[in-house]
């Protein structure tokens, strides 16, 4: 896969923090899942983790019962240490069937039109070259997208990004959620 210059450096700093990523920021990851396990708990079909790290999401869903709504789950990230540290804990989760784990650009999403039921995408857009252009990714592939953005990035270059309806804030972002 060519990614641009940009998703690369953003490729090679996750590759370098993957080992410590759950330690430095599964708290963080944890109150954005907190702030939208409502709507995760109704939606049902597949599920997309666009700038899925290292499966944080899927374990959370299991320890709250959240998963049994989804037949199957897509997570991709750019960073292979992220995923490397996802297919483990998929296998540690005893969920390595029903996830499957994909190299993939928010920007250029390795997946056909309206295949989700739900994707998902926690603090990724603010990091893309063009977040339009991943909003739009993103629309393509699901009616119903939950996307959140650091609040510090609200006033640079997402500013005039409404990825949908604001539903919630934590500590460093917002959440917004769209249906279409």
């Amino acid at each position: 896969m060519s990614l641009r210059p940009k998703t690369q450096l953003i490729r090679i700093k996750y590759d370098e923090t993957s080992k410590g990523y759950d330690e430095l920021y599964s708290a963080e990851q944890i109150e954005k899942y907190e702030a939208v396990s409502s709507i995760i708990a109704v939606a049902k079909g597949l599920l997309c983790d666009a700038g899925a790290g290292t499966l944080l999401l899927a374990e959370y869903m299991k320890e709250k019962g959240l998963d049994n709504n989804y037949s199957y789950i897509v997570a991709f990230d750019v960073s292979q240490g992220m995923l490397e540290k996802a297919r483990a804990r998929a296998r540690r989760l005893g969920v390595e069937a029903k996830v499957e784990l994909l190299v993939g650009d928010i920007e250029n999403i390795p997946l056909r039109s309206n295949v989700c039921s739900l994707l998902t995408s926690f603090t990724v857009i603010d990091l893309t070259d063009n977040p339009r252009q991943a909003l739009n990714e993103m629309e393509r592939v699901s009616k119903l997208l939950i996307v959140s953005l650091l609040k510090k990035a609200q006033s640079m270059k997402t500013a005039n990004l409404r990825p949908g309806r604001k539903i919630a804030e934590t500590s460093k972002d917002i959440i917004f959620v769209r249906t279409g």
